[in-house]
């Protein structure tokens, strides 16, 4: 509910790793349970790269840290 919220008020704009857990209720140091949580919700096409993204996530997870994130157009559809 709060990325749709962040949507509706800043249409376009991306989100990051951070404030994606934070508005989870993630702690920011939590890192693991915090990338596991962003990489369920890009899997599930819940949110997606605002950006084409080189290389492979799952190997390298500063590539989730270094990213930011908008919905995804089937959800805001």
């Amino acid at each position: 509910a709060d990325l749709w919220q962040f949507h509706l008020e800043l249409p376009g704009r991306g989100s990051s790793w951070a404030s994606i857990c934070a508005s989870a209720k993630i702690r920011r140091y939590q890192v693991t349970e915090c990338l596991k949580y962003v990489t369920g919700l890009l899997e599930r096409n819940i949110i997606c790269f605002d950006e084409r993204i080189e290389g492979n996530y799952y190997l390298n997870p500063m590539i989730l840290q270094s990213a930011e994130y908008t919905l995804s157009k089937d959800l805001v559809l």
